[in-house]
């Protein structure tokens, strides 16, 4: 993923999210998912994702062919914005050269999909979320700081903590997750370190082991597991108030 979307001012975490989806197909021949995709891939509403879509094209960090034409499947290219987006471009007081540039296909034209592409926009992401100018993010990724850690409620730093132990109940819990997927629904699914991680932080304040093995439970259960197999989509508002409601019928 492209570090300067990540570090981008003018578009929001959801578009930065949507963006992370469309990369995640850039290994297929062409670029042409469905909303409904994009949706599943990143955990946002279609309506968002159309939005997200819209003013990642507006400020040049993707091109659409077919654009607005009923009937026919947009088809994405994702541009190499070195100098940000046209926003981040008008304020600076030198001349930029052109920003965009097509991302090379890494796949060539007779691929159609790419199996391991979700694994390297991941890894990606990690690695770039480094250089995002929200320090809260940056701090978090940082291998330097052992004793801190970021409030998953407040995104602020805490003081002093055991980062080792934090570390080892998220990798217990996602080893734990991914049984379980296997075990219900027959794949073991991708996570994503910089969505994915902070939302189990989040619950893990809030909620006791057994709570929370009670809400992958039940989420695997359901058909919205069907649609969007991730963590985010499992500790969402709705499928906790959800998984609220069917306890509380016993």
């Amino acid at each position: 993923m492209n570090t300067a979307v990540n570090a981008c001012p003018h578009i929001s975490p959801t578009d930065k999210t949507v963006y992370a989806a469309l990369c995640t197909f850039s290994g297929c021949a062409e670029i042409r998912p469905t909303f409904a995709l994009i949706s599943q891939r990143s955990a946002v509403p279609i309506r968002t994702c159309k939005r997200s879509v819209d003013t990642l094209f507006d400020v040049g960090y993707i091109s659409i062919k077919n654009h607005g034409k009923k009937g026919v499947a947009n088809v994405y290219d994702l541009l190499k914005a070195v100098s940000g987006c046209k926003k981040c471009q008008t304020g600076t007081s030198k001349e930029v050269p052109n920003p965009t540039q097509e991302v090379p296909n890494r796949a060539g034209s007779s691929a159609t999909v790419a199996p391991q592409v979700d694994k390297y926009i991941d890894k990606e992401l990690d690695i770039t979320a480094k250089a995002v100018k929200n320090e809260n993010m940056k701090n978090y990724n940082q291998p330097d700081l052992p004793d801190r850690i970021i409030d998953a409620d407040t995104g602020e730093i805490e003081g002093a903590a055991d980062r080792k132990n934090l570390n080892q109940e998220w990798n217990e819990f996602v080893t734990y997750w991914q049984i379980e997927c296997k075990k219900a629904i027959g794949i073991i699914p991708e996570v994503s370190i910089a969505i994915d991680k902070p939302t189990y932080h989040r619950i893990d304040k809030k909620y006791n082991v057994n709570e929370i093995k009670s809400m992958i439970d039940y989420f695997l259960k359901s058909p919205k597991s069907r649609e969007h197999l991730t963590i985010r989509s499992c500790f969402s508002t709705d499928s906790i108030n959800n998984w609220k409601m069917h306890y509380a019928k016993k």
